[in-house]
C-alpha cells in the first residue's frame, strides 16, 4: 500500500486525520525555525514576510508590525511599539465536522515530501493545503476560490529549518511590559486617530438607535424563545451607519449588525468563514432592505434561521 493511499484511507476513516491536526496544532517534540509569507486580507490586501518557528504546540511568527506567539490555550500579540502584550484565546484548527477532507496527490516543496489535502466545508468554502505529515506542518496553503481582493496564498514558507528551536524566551511577555486581555485594537487612522470604521457608539435604547443612525432596524427573521434586545449601539462602516444588538437569555448571547442592503459585493472572508474576536463563526444574510450579520453562542443550524439561511 502507498504512503499516499494508506493517508486517504485514513482520512476517509476518521474524518480528520492525527497528522493533519497535528499540522496545525504542533506535536509535542517536533521543533523548526522558517521564514513565511502570510497574506493580510482586507482593502489594503498584501502579503507580509516574516520569521515563525515551533517548539512542540507552540508556535511564534514575528513581523515588521509585531509578533505573534501562541502557547497554550493563549494568543498573544506582541505590539513592540508601545511595549503591550494583547492576550486572548487561542484559535484551534477549524475545520467543521461536516467538512470533506481529500487527499489529491503529493509532490515536493522545499525539498520535503509533502501531501495535498482539500479541506471543504459544507457551505462551500474551504482550502487546499500543502502537508508534511512527518514534521507535521502545513507548508503552504490557499483558498479554493480565491476573492477579488486576496493578494496570495494565506500562508506559504520559503524556507524551512527543521530541527532549529525557537529563540530562548520567544513564548515568555518581556518583563515592564503592559498587559491587556483581548485581541489588539482595530488599525488606526491619519494622524495615529484609532480608524472611525471601528468606533462603536453605545446607546440606552431602540428609539436612540433610531434616531442616530436614520432608521429602524428590522427584527430578525427568527430568534430563539426568551430572546430580548439587552443592548444597542451604532458603528460607522465604509457603507454608511449600522444597528449594532445585542440580545440574550440571561445566559447565552446573540450579537446581530443591520445595515442598509447597497450594491457592495459580499464580505470577504478567510476560507474557513469569518470569525468574531472570540472565535464564534460570522453569519450572513437578508431581511427585506437589510443585511444582516449575526455571532453568538448557538449552534449553526440556529444561526441560520436567524440570519434567514434557513427556516
Amino acid at each position: 500500500m502507498t504512503l499516499l493511499l494508506h493517508l486517504a484511507l485514513v482520512a476517509s476513516a476518521a474524518g480528520r486525520p492525527a497528522w493533519l491536526e497535528q499540522a496545525f496544532e504542533g506535536r509535542p517534540g517536533s521543533r523548526w525555525t522558517a521564514t513565511v509569507a502570510m497574506e493580510r486580507p482586507g482593502p489594503d490586501a498584501a502579503v507580509d514576510t516574516g520569521s515563525a518557528c515551533r517548539e512542540g504546540t507552540s508556535e511564534r511568527l514575528d513581523f515588521a508590525h509585531g509578533s505573534h506567539f501562541m502557547a497554550g490555550d493563549s494568543m498573544v500579540f506582541l505590539d513592540a511599539a508601545s511595549r503591550t502584550a494583547w492576550v486572548g484565546r487561542r484559535f484551534r484548527f477549524p475545520a467543521s465536522p461536516e467538512a470533506k477532507i481529500g487527499i489529491l496527490r503529493s509532490e515536493s516543496l522545499l525539498g520535503r515530501k509533502v501531501v495535498v489535502v482539500e479541506i471543504q466545508g459544507p457551505r462551500g468554502r474551504g482550502r487546499r493545503l500543502w502537508v508534511d505529515t512527518i514534521l507535521p506542518l502545513v507548508l503552504r496553503s490557499e483558498p479554493l476560490r480565491p476573492g477579488p481582493r486576496q493578494a496570495g496564498p494565506e500562508r506559504q514558507f520559503l524556507s524551512l529549518r527543521p530541527g532549529v528551536p525557537c529563540p530562548a524566551g520567544s513564548f515568555a511577555i518581556p518583563s515592564g511590559w503592559t498587559r491587556h486581555q483581548g485581541p489588539p485594537p482595530p488599525p488606526e487612522g491619519p494622524g495615529g486617530r484609532p480608524d472611525p470604521r471601528h468606533r462603536r457608539h453605545a446607546v440606552q435604547s431602540a428609539d436612540a438607535l433610531e434616531r442616530a443612525i436614520g432608521f429602524a432596524p428590522p427584527s430578525p427573521p427568527w430568534l430563539p424563545p426568551g430572546f430580548v434586545a439587552q443592548n444597542w449601539a451604532w458603528v460607522e462602516t465604509r457603507q454608511g451607519k449600522a444597528a449594532h444588538i445585542l440580545y440574550g437569555d440571561g445566559s447565552r448571547n446573540l450579537s446581530i449588525f443591520f445595515r442598509k442592503a447597497t450594491a457592495e459585493p459580499p464580505p470577504l472572508c478567510p476560507t474557513d468563514g469569518c470569525k468574531d474576536p472570540n472565535g464564534h463563526a460570522v453569519y450572513f444574510g437578508k431581511q427585506g432592505k437589510f443585511l444582516l450579520a449575526a455571532t453568538g453562542d448557538l449552534g449553526s443550524d440556529q444561526m441560520e434561521k436567524v440570519v434567514g439561511l434557513r427556516k
